[in-house]
C-alpha cells in the first residue's frame, strides 16, 4: 500500500510540473506572438528553450537582474564570475533553476507528509543542486583564474623588469612577453592589446582592463603604479621595479597564508578520523569499568 501511495504521489506531482510546464510555455507563445517577439520560432517544439518560456511567463518582461536581486542571487558576482570563465551569462535561466529548486523543495515536503521523509531528503538534495551547483562550480573556476593571475605576475614583473633594463620601451616588452611566454596573464595581455585601438598610450589601456577585469589585488597596486608614472612622465622602469620587488613580498606573504589554512583544514579530518575516535576508545573502557563499579 505504501509503494502504491509513493507511486500516486510520485505521478502526481510529475504530472503537476509538466502541467506547470506546458502553461507557462503556451502563455510565453501568445505574449511573444502579440509583442512580435516571436523571431519566426512559432513552429518550434513547444518545450524549445523552456527557461526563457517560463520566465516569461511567470515574470513577464521584468528586468531579470531585479527578478535575480529578490531571490537572493549575487548578479555582479555572476557577470564577474561569467566574464572572467568567457561563460555566456544566462540570467532567467539561473532564475527559473530557483523557481525549480523551490518547487521541487515544497512538492518533497508535501510527499514527506504523505509518504516517507525520504522524499524531503531528495527534494532538499535537488533544492541544493539547482540553487548552488552551478553557481560555484563558476565561482571556483573563476577563483581559480584569479589566484593563477597572482601566483604568475611575479615571475611576469621578473622578466618585464629584465626587458626594460636593456632600453625596450615597456609597450614592446610586454608585446615580447606576450608573444614568448604561454600563461594566462600573458593570454589576457595579448588579448587587451588586441582589443585596444593602436596607439602610444593603447597599452595603458589593455593592462587597466585585464586589472578590471580579474579584480586581483597585486595586479590593480601595479597596473596604479605603472599607468600613474607613465602619464606623469616618471620612469617607467623605476616603477616596475619597485612595484616587481613588493609584488614578490606580497605573493610570499600570501603564499604562506594560504599554506596555513590550507594546514588548518587538514586537520579538522585528521582530529575526526584519528583523534575522536582514539579518544573514545580511551575513555569507554574507563566509563565501562565506572559505571560496573557503581552497580
Amino acid at each position: 500500500m505504501n509503494r502504491f501511495a509513493l507511486f500516486i504521489s510520485a505521478a502526481a506531482g510529475t504530472a503537476f510540473f509538466l502541467l506547470f510546464a506546458a502553461i507557462a510555455a503556451v502563455q510565453y507563445k501568445r505574449s511573444a506572438r502579440k509583442g512580435r517577439l516571436g523571431g519566426g520560432k512559432e513552429n518550434e517544439w513547444l518545450f524549445y528553450d523552456l527557461h526563457r518560456k517560463a520566465y516569461g511567463a511567470l515574470f513577464g518582461y521584468k528586468d531579470p537582474d531585479a527578478v535575480a536581486l529578490r531571490l537572493g542571487i549575487d548578479a555582479e558576482r555572476y557577470y564577474r564570475a561569467c566574464a572572467l570563465t568567457r561563460t555566456e551569462p544566462d540570467m532567467k535561466r539561473l532564475v527559473m533553476n530557483h523557481v525549480y529548486a523551490f518547487f521541487l523543495l515544497f512538492l518533497s515536503v508535501i510527499l514527506s507528509v504523505i509518504v516517507s521523509f525520504v522524499s524531503f531528503i531528495f527534494g532538499a538534495a535537488a533544492f541544493l543542486f539547482l540553487v548552488f551547483y552551478e553557481r560555484q562550480k563558476l565561482h571556483v573556476r573563476a577563483e581559480g583564474m584569479r589566484v593563477q593571475i597572482a601566483n604568475e605576475l611575479p615571475r611576469f614583473l621578473d622578466l618585464l623588469q629584465s626587458e626594460l633594463e636593456v632600453g625596450l620601451p615597456i609597450e614592446t616588452a610586454i608585446y615580447i612577453l606576450c608573444e614568448r611566454m604561454d600563461m594566462l596573464l600573458t593570454q589576457e595581455f595579448q588579448a587587451a592589446l588586441l582589443d585596444m585601438e593602436l596607439g602610444v598610450s593603447g597599452w595603458v589601456q589593455a593592462i587597466e582592463k585585464v586589472a578590471v577585469k580579474y579584480h586581483v589585488e597585486t595586479l590593480s597596486d601595479f597596473v596604479l603604479d605603472v599607468s600613474t608614472s607613465y602619464r606623469k612622465g616618471v620612469s617607467v622602469a623605476n616603477a616596475v621595479t619597485r612595484k616587481a620587488g613588493e609584488v614578490r613580498r606580497t605573493h610570499l606573504l600570501n603564499v604562506k597564508e594560504r599554506a596555513g589554512k590550507a594546514t588548518n583544514t587538514i586537520l579538522i579530518p585528521i582530529v575526526v578520523f584519528q583523534f575522536l575516535p582514539l579518544l573514545a576508545f580511551l575513555i569507554i573502557p574507563s566509563l565501562v569499568q565506572a559505571v560496573n563499579g557503581l552497580f
